[in-house]
């Protein structure tokens, strides 16, 4: 289920390090990373919770882990955001 949910994150890092370059402060690189482990593992144990006793396509697994990879990203970034 990791590697799953795995493609979510790193696309949003690839895409952010395109768009916005590379960091200058090496903790801000893992501040960025440290952020996305809670929505990744989040992600892979709500899919895991649901596909622990069925064994599915793995295309499946990547939809499945979407959305709540996205739902657990929303919720890190307003809490980041409320303080």
């Amino acid at each position: 289920m990791l590697a799953a949910a795995l493609p979510w994150p790193v696309g949003i890092l690839v895409l952010m390090f395109a768009a916005l370059g590379a960091p200058d402060d090496p903790g801000a690189a893992g501040r960025l990373v440290g952020f996305m482990m809670f929505p990744w593992l989040g992600a892979a144990f709500f899919t895991w919770l649901i596909f622990r006793r069925k064994r599915v396509n793995f295309f499946v697994l990547l939809a499945v882990t979407l959305p709540f990879f996205f739902l657990l990203f929303g919720f890190a970034a307003a809490g980041r955001l409320n303080g």
